[in-house]
């Protein structure tokens, strides 16, 4: 019956959603323009006979008796109530929007419910949402893995420093351990020179 609905707070296209008995009654009583939420011609795709034209606050309600009024509007808040798939959202009460009155509806607006009409939990729009709840999850687990990664990398270029340290130092103690090593044998060869020398003086004096 209604093909497309727009939101207030910006609209946008929805998918097309049958609406039961008891909202295509209201909507027969109230006109389309009195839809809350609703913001669509009221001829749009419609047949002539379910027109019916906008008409004041004052001209509805001369409409309707008070037992009628009360009990139109106490069973649109019973279907609202009782429908799981409406998105609630509890106005507050001011006292300059609804002023004290004796009028039936005036005084059901104080209580009144802000039903909004585009109920995105079909099972596409489901799809979509654990399509992006996975696709999310699985980028948390790649970013995770790649910290982990991180990680190891940074641990194993510690380990090179610290092996490259322990090769360096091995390094300069092998440095250390030729210059010894000179040394020694510079002494053994000062040794051999001073033995050649005493044999030399032994042999002059035979």
């Amino acid at each position: 019956m209604i093909k497309a609905a727009r939101l207030k707070t910006g609209g946008g296209i929805v998918e097309e959603k049958a609406l039961t008995p008891l909202e295509e009654r209201i909507l027969l009583l109230i006109g389309l323009d009195a839809a809350d939420g609703l913001n669509i011609d009221e001829s749009e795709d419609l047949p002539d006979e379910y027109i019916i034209p906008s008409m004041e606050a004052h001209e509805f309600q001369s409409l309707m008796s008070a037992e009628q009024q009360e009990l139109f509007f106490q069973t649109l808040h019973a279907s609202v109530e009782n429908d799981p798939s409406s998105q609630h959202e509890t106005l507050p009460e001011t006292p300059q929007a609804t002023p004290q009155s004796n009028d039936v509806r005036a005084q059901s607006l104080k209580c009144r419910r802000r039903v909004k009409p585009i109920v995105l939990k079909s099972e596409h729009t489901k799809k979509i949402v654990d399509g992006h709840a996975e696709m999310a999850s699985a980028l948390k687990r790649c970013a995770e893995t790649l910290e982990r990664r991180t990680d190891l990398i940074e641990q194993a270029l510690e380990i090179k420093k610290h092996k490259l340290a322990l090769q360096e130092r091995a390094v300069h103690l092998e440095e250390q351990k030729l210059n010894l090593q000179e040394k020694s044998l510079l002494i053994e060869k000062q040794k051999a020179d001073a033995f050649s020398a005493i044999t030399e003086i032994l042999k002059n004096k035979m």
